[in-house]
């Protein structure tokens, strides 16, 4: 017993319709119709989905240039102190500590971007020890603040001034030179969200018992997150004093990072706060330590462009594939159909053949009676 064969009831598509089924839906309909002001208008929408993914991947590329280009400073800040002979490191040290001692024996206290009312200038600019104090290079760079969970690494600068926070990390003038003394606590501070780099827009990420490094005339010092706060930028200096007294109270040495938060919005102060402990036990050295978080996010970003370039590569090759096979299919009909009048054709003149013949003899019967 034979199948009965199913026929599709849908209508037989012509080859310009199976052509234009290389391009996306709506577009083939525009270009079926003929109508070209939607077809401009699509092209132009793409256009500006492309400008826009460009301007994107510019800001990001940006971003990651001037955090390698921090990165650099952070490591020439680095290599020239450790090309430095014995006795010029020691002299380095001894007038930053001799700065800090000075400092806490008269009471001074963080004061920030603070001005001179006489004058008008910044306190901190017109403290000539202060500068000359802990300057590696000429540059005005101090130290290097590492802090591998968040992969960020740049140098530290004397002051806050708008010029040093646009080029790394700012020492807060009135805290302690960060050269790991028990019984002083130094405070940093650094931009979050900016188009500059990221600078401390991932501090949010840190947790207690994370670990923050300060590179300091070739000393690697480690600190175990103790504290993290979000306070109001008022309240900054009050919190600063806090944490200073509190160093000199238990004798430990303390490292105190804030930056603005929410990033973009910076309506409050996030801190973050370290203190010193011995490496690298129990605190391991930075070299060991790696941030999980950018290498996960590196790997789902891999995973997922290769997905979208494997989606689109395989809808364009079956695309191509069923186009190919539409227009096979729709040659083996037009030849079937070529065939089949052909047949036609042949049995009709057969027939016609045939009834010449027939009436031929009957003609020459005719003739011949």
């Amino acid at each position: 017993m034979s199948k009965n064969k199913q026929v599709s009831s849908l209508p037989r598509k012509t080859r310009e319709q199976i052509l234009n089924e290389r391009f996306p839906s709506g577009l083939r309909v525009d270009i079926s119709r003929h109508d070209w002001l939607n077809i401009i208008l699509v092209i132009i929408s793409w256009s500006l989905y492309i400008a826009s993914a460009l301007m994107i991947s510019y800001a990001i590329q940006q971003m990651i240039l001037a955090d390698n280009i921090q990165k650099t400073v952070a490591s020439n800040v680095i290599n020239d102190t450790q090309s430095w002979p014995t006795d010029n490191v020691k002299a380095q040290y001894d007038k930053a500590k001799s700065y800090n001692d000075n400092m806490l024996a008269n009471g001074v206290q963080a004061m920030g971007d603070a001005v001179d009312p006489t004058d008008g200038k910044r306190i901190e600019d017109k403290d000539t020890a202060y500068q000359d104090a802990l300057n590696i290079n000429g540059s005005g760079a101090m130290a290097v603040l590492r802090i591998p969970k968040i992969s960020s690494e740049m140098a530290i600068y004397h002051g806050t001034t708008d010029d040093v926070l646009t080029a790394g990390v700012g020492h807060v003038y009135g805290s302690a030179l960060p050269i790991g003394e028990n019984g002083t606590t130094s405070a940093v501070s650094a931009h979050s969200g900016g188009v500059n780099g990221l600078f401390f827009t991932r501090l949010l990420e840190m947790k207690r018992g994370d670990f923050m490094y300060l590179n300091v005339l070739g000393d690697e010092q480690g600190y175990e997150v103790e504290d993290i706060l979000v306070v109001q930028p008022e309240q900054l200096g009050d919190v600063i004093n806090d944490y200073t007294l509190k160093s000199k109270q238990d004798n430990k040495a303390r490292l105190f990072a804030s930056t603005c938060t929410p990033p973009g919005v910076n309506t409050e102060r996030l801190i973050v706060v370290g203190v010193r402990k011995s490496i690298p036990n129990p605190i391991p050295k930075s070299d060991t330590q790696k941030d999980n978080s950018l290498y996960a996010a590196r790997i789902a970003i891999t995973i997922f462009i290769v997905l979208i370039i494997i989606g689109i590569v395989f809808n364009i090759i079956r695309r191509h594939n069923r186009i190919k096979r539409e227009l096979s299919q729709l040659d083996a009909e037009d030849d079937n159909d070529e065939n089949t009048e052909n047949s036609k054709q042949n049995l009709e003149n057969q027939a016609n053949n045939k009834a010449i013949r027939a009436n031929n003899n009957d003609t020459n019967e005719t003739s011949a009676s």
